[in-house]
C-alpha cells in the first residue's frame, strides 16, 4: 500500500492551524503531515508542537536563510517526505474525510505513474465568521476544477521549486508536467481551493503579491499578470497624487470600473454557481483593495524591497 505525505508550508497561522490539523486528523487515511516553518513570529509554532504530542504523524521542520518562502517550503518538506505520494497542501486547505484514502487507491491501482490528476469539486464551509471572511472566501473560488497528485519520484523530472519567487513559482514548475507520466481518473475529490482569510491575512498576502511579482514577471513571459501589475501601479500613483491635477482625480475614477467590474462578474458567477448573494456586493470592494495592494507592493519592490519571504 503506498503511504502518503502532505507537506504544509506555514508563517504566522496560528488562527488556522488547528483547524487543519483538526481536518486531516478526521482523514479515513492518516497521512504522514510535515509542516514547514517560515519563521513565525505567534503561537503557531507551540499550537504545532502541542499537537504533535498526540499525534506522531506530524513533523515540524523549519526554513532558513533568506529564501524563506512556501516554493522553498514545499521543496524541504518534499525532500524530507516518507511517503511515495505526495499533496503539496496550504494551512487555509479543507478536505472531505476520505479525500486521502481516494488518492492512495487510485495511486495503487495506477503503480509507476508520476502524477494523477483528479476532478475536483469544491468544498464550501457551513458557516462563515461574517460577509466579509465570506466575500475573501469567495473572492478566489473557481467551481470544479482539476488536481494534481503527486507521486515522489516525481521531482526526478520535475526539478525542485524555484525558491527565490514568491509569486508564481507554481506556474514555473508546471511548465515541467508534460516530462511526466501522468494520468487523469474520473475520481472526485472535494477540496476548498480558497481559505479562510481575515482582514490582517488579505493586507499581507496581495502585498507579498505584489512585491514579489515583478521578479517573477524577469522570468517568465506572462502578459496577464504584466498587464495587471502595471494598472495596479498605476492606479496606486493616481490614488497618491489624484490631488496635483483634476485629471488625475478622473484616471483614478475610471480606474476603479476595472476591479467593480470584476467584483460584479465574480459576484454573478458564484449566484449562478451556488445560489450564493451575500457576499456580492462586498466582492467589488475587496477588488479595489487587492488592486491597490498590489500596486502598493509594485512599489515596495521598486523601492528596495525584494525580500521573498512574507
Amino acid at each position: 500500500m503506498p503511504k502518503m505525505t502532505a507537506v504544509v508550508p506555514c508563517y504566522n497561522e496560528e488562527e488556522r492551524i488547528t483547524k487543519l490539523l483538526d481536518n486531516l486528523q478526521k482523514q479515513a487515511l492518516m497521512p504522514e503531515i510535515i509542516i514547514v516553518d517560515g519563521g513565525s513570529t505567534d503561537k503557531t509554532v507551540a499550537l504545532i508542537k502541542e499537537r504533535m504530542k498526540k499525534n506522531k504523524s506530524i513533523r515540524l521542520m523549519r526554513e532558513a536563510g533568506k529564501n524563506r518562502s512556501p516554493a522553498n517550503a514545499r521543496n524541504i518538506g518534499w525532500n524530507a517526505a516518507k511517503g511515495d505520494i505526495i499533496y503539496l497542501m496550504d494551512t487555509d486547505s479543507q478536505i472531505e474525510e476520505d479525500f486521502t484514502k481516494k488518492i492512495v487507491k487510485e495511486f495503487k491501482k495506477n503503480p509507476g505513474v508520476d502524477a494523477i490528476k483528479f476532478i475536483c469539486h469544491p468544498y464550501i464551509p457551513k458557516k462563515f465568521s461574517n460577509t466579509f471572511e465570506k466575500a475573501l472566501y469567495y473572492k478566489d473560488e473557481r467551481g470544479d476544477g482539476r488536481l494534481i497528485i503527486f507521486a515522489k519520484k516525481a521531482i526526478d523530472k520535475l526539478g525542485y521549486f524555484d525558491a527565490s519567487l514568491g509569486f508564481g513559482e507554481d506556474k514555473v514548475w508546471g511548465k515541467g508536467w508534460s516530462k511526466l507520466n501522468m494520468i487523469e481518473t474520473k475520481t472526485v475529490l472535494t477540496q476548498s481551493k480558497s481559505g479562510y482569510l481575515n482582514f490582517k491575512k488579505f493586507f499581507q498576502r496581495y502585498l507579498w503579491y505584489g512585491r514579489t511579482i515583478p521578479k517573477y514577471l524577469q522570468r517568465n513571459n506572462d502578459n496577464k499578470t504584466l498587464l495587471q501589475a502595471v494598472l495596479a501601479t498605476i492606479f496606486v500613483v493616481t490614488v497618491l497624487t489624484f490631488w496635483v491635477h483634476p485629471y488625475l482625480a478622473y484616471l483614478a475614477l475610471l480606474m476603479l470600473l476595472l476591479p467593480i467590474v470584476r467584483g460584479i462578474a465574480f459576484g454573478v458567477r458564484l449566484y449562478r454557481l451556488y445560489g450564493v448573494k451575500s457576499p456580492t456586493a462586498v466582492l467589488p470592494l475587496t477588488e479595489i483593495l487587492g488592486f491597490f495592494l498590489v500596486g502598493m507592493g509594485v512599489f515596495k519592490y521598486l523601492l528596495g524591497d525584494k525580500t521573498v519571504g512574507r
